[in-house]
């Protein structure tokens, strides 16, 4: 059986909770907005030739372009094989709010945003990877985390 001491930090912790989960749950919108922000915005048209990492990777590009799949020049977004990977990041809530999710469904997303595979012309170009942007987002998600607990905290809001 409980005793009436512990029921009342029962009570006190579900409080404090109330107060926090909806401050941690807007702290997570926030960190997926500026994810997603940093992750879709693409660099500058290039206008430089494309240099190719491997033998492979040129190989298959010629052949992709031969077949029709990639224009030359490549319109970013327009051209018939683009899958407009700028416009296809979204966010989706996990956990009720407790935690998003910000994802691309591109099939060639990863060559162009993924550290390990992605292109060195997509590098060159100045493609930032998810790696990049998480590096980048990790202090200050920590951050505003830890200011949104306080802040609700403190005033009894979120």
């Amino acid at each position: 059986m409980a005793s009436r001491a512990e029921e009342e930090d029962v009570r006190r912790i579900q409080g404090k909770l109330e107060q926090v989960l909806p401050a941690v749950k807007g702290a997570v919108k926030a960190v997926a907005l500026e994810v997603k922000g940093m992750i879709a915005t693409a660099p500058p048209q290039p206008t430089h030739k494309m240099r190719f990492k491997t033998g492979r990777q040129r190989t298959y590009v010629l052949a992709a372009i031969r077949e029709g799949l990639i224009d030359v020049p490549y319109r970013r977004a327009m051209s018939p094989g683009s899958e407009a990977l700028s416009k296809s990041w979204t966010i989706s809530e996990i956990n009720d709010g407790l935690g998003a999710v910000v994802g691309n469904d591109t099939s060639y997303g990863p060559l162009v945003q993924d550290r390990e595979k992605q292109s060195l012309f997509h590098q060159e170009t100045g493609w930032i990877t998810v790696q990049d942007v998480q590096e980048q987002m990790q202090l200050d998600t920590e951050k505003k985390f830890g200011a949104a607990v306080r802040v609700a905290l403190e005033t009894g809001k979120a």
